[in-house]
């Protein structure tokens, strides 16, 4: 049943991605910074946007691993109102990680943005504020008051469509803005029968929830109720929600799988898991054959395994399918994301 209902949904999504086939506009790129009030816990990241071009192009995110993708730094935004999407990256990355989808969603009537979480991106893996997880939903919640205050981007976004779209443990971040309440006795159950669990071991080493203040913050009410759509990519530490809260969530939901078995998370404990929890009418659960963790990350560049097992050998496995494969992947993931949207009222216009 389940591949049945899965086909019945590549079918839906190859017929409107026909919608988007021929972008209307060229993706534009700017820098952004983030503070809090009291200019604690400060973040920068990137913006795309819709553009119709002007000034040269650029190459961004392109080193000798990973191919970069092409934008119009600080082009002129195009005339009219747009969607906001806001993707946060995973453990230890960073806000190029899925700018294949942001160059994508720009082109085609989005604004995207995409932060640097302090503590756990590529450039900052602070100890005390990788502890911190709450403040990853925090993030997101300030970029988005920050982007709709900005001189810039205020009178550009449609505050009544708002996407977030997160991978691995961006994914645990969107689904707390989505209503998703944590529960530290739960995931440590879990945990003890499981120890090994990629979460697991992440909230181990990093000493997560061990103070009772610790315990109080990730456990709060992280909640944003300006979101209307919520995209997880291959989530991880799902069995640390409360079944409730998942229930209660009151936006449309699309889980995305990663079902290569030798990847790193337990689908049936995951994605899987989470689609279960989320009310049915409202969530789409999708697991393309052959998607792995890490073909949500960007294209690599031939010869990047070589480049990793000279530089970092422990990490080549990233790139050991990212050329022509996850190419392909990734047209799927970007037709799956906008046809949801599209379901959902959350299209460009």
């Amino acid at each position: 049943m389940q591949r049945y209902l899965l086909a019945i949904f590549l079918v839906a999504c190859a017929w409107q991605a026909q919608a988007h086939s021929d972008p209307r506009y060229a993706a534009g790129l700017s820098d952004i910074e983030v503070r809090s009030a009291d200019g604690s816990r400060p973040f920068n990241g990137q913006v795309w946007y819709p553009t119709l071009g002007g000034g040269p192009t650029m190459r961004f995110g392109e080193n000798a691993v990973w191919r970069g993708v092409q934008a119009h730094p600080a082009a002129p935004l195009a005339d009219g109102v747009f969607p906001l999407v806001v993707v946060s990256h995973g453990l230890d990355g960073n806000s190029f990680n899925q700018s294949w989808l942001a160059q994508a969603l720009a082109e085609n009537g989005y604004i995207v943005a995409a932060p640097n979480h302090p503590g756990t991106t590529t450039w900052n893996r602070d100890p005390i504020a990788r502890a911190q997880l709450w403040e990853r939903p925090r993030d997101i919640s300030r970029m988005i008051t920050a982007l709709l205050y900005s001189a810039r981007f205020s009178g550009t976004i449609d505050k009544s469509r708002i996407t977030l779209i997160g991978h691995s443990l961006g994914g645990y971040t969107v689904i707390s803005l989505a209503g998703g309440r944590f529960n530290v006795a739960r995931h440590e159950a879990y945990c003890a029968a499981h120890s090994n669990a990629p979460d697991c071991v992440f909230f181990r080493e990093a000493g997560i929830g061990v103070k009772p203040a610790d315990i109080d913050a990730l456990q709060g009410d992280l909640a944003d109720r300006r979101i209307a759509v919520v995209v997880s990519f291959d989530l991880g530490a799902t069995q640390g929600f409360d079944p409730q809260s998942l229930a209660d969530v009151r936006v449309p939901v699309l889980v995305v799988g990663a079902n290569r078995t030798d990847e790193m998370l337990n689908q049936e404990s995951e994605s899987q898991a989470l689609a279960a929890a989320l009310p049915k009418d409202s969530v789409r659960y999708l697991a393309p054959e052959d998607l792995g963790h890490y073909d949500f990350l960007g294209v690599c560049k031939p010869g990047a395994v070589a480049v990793l097992k000279e530089e970092s050998p422990d990490e080549s496995f990233v790139c050991e399918a990212g050329g022509p494969q996850r190419i392909a992947l990734h047209k799927i993931l970007v037709d799956a994301v906008q046809a949801f949207l599209q379901e959902n009222s959350l299209g460009a216009r």
